[in-house]
């Protein structure tokens, strides 16, 4: 039996806790509640990073996966990233994989991904500035200075039309992110788009009981409605 091949590009709401990393609010990834002996699963999500790298590595998963459906889960506006290495997207994605369990493949994020990339959020980028190199500390300053600004939000939404684009031709699925959907665009989303996009809150009932922390993300069982909710009726 020829497996079908899930691809899930997003934040730490797709990404999940590391299982190794283990702490007394596991935030298992809903994709981990998907049915391994029907997908081979690329989960590609990458705690903290923002919408142009998930293009970015959109454009290679796309060539060397070749997934037959994606899930691209829209993270919060607000966040940065720069590549700190000069080595090419097709040898860090040769490196980034590990087989979790049979079928189910996650990111090496502390050991590859973050050896090439550099996230900023409005959460991080006061306190981690003391450990980065002066190229980092500019990102650090110059997103610090653009992330309120109308334009930063433009090119937050290019970057929105331009993930269409790359998936034109591909089965797939946009996500909103796991914020409650009164403080997101919601509506400017599926304008941008043309088409609908899954909002956890509205998607599975009584989502506040599931939340873990501040951070929005879920426990283990609202992560398995949300895999039932919204990943298993688009792969029908």
């Amino acid at each position: 039996m020829n497996e079908r091949k899930i691809l899930l590009i997003g934040c730490s709401w797709t990404a999940g806790t590391d299982p190794e990393e283990v702490t007394n609010c596991y935030r298992p990834a809903p994709a981990e509640y998907l049915d391994t002996n029907l997908y081979k699963i690329y989960n590609a999500g990458v705690a903290g990073s923002p919408i142009h790298l998930h293009n970015f590595l959109l454009e290679g998963l796309l060539t060397s996966i070749k997934p037959d459906h994606v899930f691209f889960q829209i993270t919060h506006p607000q966040r940065y990233s720069c590549q700190i290495s000069d080595t090419p997207l097709e040898d860090i994605l040769k490196l980034a994989w590990r087989e979790e369990k049979p079928n189910y493949f996650n990111f090496l994020l502390e050991d590859v991904i973050k050896q090439h990339f550099h996230f900023i959020t409005v959460s991080n980028y006061d306190h981690e500035v003391k450990n980065q190199t002066a190229v980092q500390q500019a990102h650090n300053k110059y997103f610090e200075s653009i992330v309120s600004t109308d334009m930063f939000m433009s090119q937050f939404y290019s970057a929105l039309t331009y993930a269409k684009n790359l998936l034109k031709d591909v089965s797939h699925t946009f996500i909103a992110s796991n914020v409650e959907s009164i403080d997101q665009p919601i509506s400017k989303y599926e304008s941008l788009l043309g088409e609908k996009v899954y909002v956890p809150d509205v998607c599975i009932p009584k989502y506040d009981k599931y939340l873990v922390d501040e951070g929005y993300h879920l426990n283990p069982k609202g992560a398995e409605l949300y895999c039932k909710k919204i990943y298993e009726p688009n792969l029908d």
